[in-house]
């Protein structure tokens, strides 16, 4: 089911799903005053315990230098131009980096992983579809299953 949630509803508690994680991403890559400017999009937006997977400390990903290409590689293969509703047959969309994923049945496929869509919300001209896990882009392949903490 789809609501309506104010602007400020993303960048506070009025959001029941954390996803501050997935937020502060999005403004480190300066993609949220993209899409202001050039939606609708649909964004996949993993809670902020799924990022803990990932094989890099979040806050190593977020200000480190050295994985500025990760992080814009993995933050734009959360968005996909357009509004995609996920409740039907599961479909491939091009997403920003340009690499392709899956939506459908509630379900997000990427190159490496899989999630599930918990809630999905409109937002600004967007659809925020709120996942229970990161999926990497196949620019990321190598980095799945190896932690590279500081």
């Amino acid at each position: 089911m789809l609501a309506a949630i104010p602007h400020r509803a993303l960048l506070s508690e009025e959001l029941t799903i954390p996803l501050s994680r997935c937020l502060a991403g999005f403004l480190a890559t300066d993609l949220v005053t993209d899409l202001a400017e050039n939606g609708p999009f649909t964004l996949l937006a993993p809670f902020d315990a799924a990022f803990d997977a990932l094989p890099w400390r979040f806050e190593d990903l977020l200000a480190g230098d050295a994985l500025i290409e990760e992080r814009f590689e993995l933050f734009e293969y959360c968005v996909i131009p357009g509004v995609v509703l996920a409740d039907g047959p599961l479909q491939s969309w091009p997403t920003l980096n340009g690499e392709r994923i899956r939506l459908g049945q509630r379900t997000v496929i990427g190159v490496a992983g899989a999630a599930r869509i918990v809630a999905s919300v409109r937002w600004r001209g967007a659809l925020v579809h709120a996942i229970d896990s990161c999926v990497l882009p196949g620019s990321l392949v190598g980095y799945r299953g190896r932690r590279m903490d500081s």
